[in-house]
């Protein structure tokens, strides 16, 4: 994988995913918080992990696909 393209699917994959955990888990908060703030200081987390962890399996089956062991 080229060394820039990481940074550009972190920065247009972040927005979904941040969008896909705010549909599942912040209905679940809203209830326990009474805030939709709240629910997106456990969410904004969440989606930063997320998307890093995609990125390292893209990356892993880039490699895999690729045969680069870099």
């Amino acid at each position: 994988m080229k060394k820039g393209l990481p940074v550009v699917l972190a920065v247009v994959w972040a927005p979904v995913v941040w969008l896909a955990l705010s549909g599942f888990i912040a209905p679940l908060l809203r209830p326990v918080t009474s805030s939709d703030l709240l629910s997106q200081v456990v969410v904004i987390p969440l989606t930063f992990i997320a998307t890093r962890l995609l990125l390292r399996l893209f990356v892993r089956l880039s490699r895999s696909f690729s045969g680069t062991t870099s």
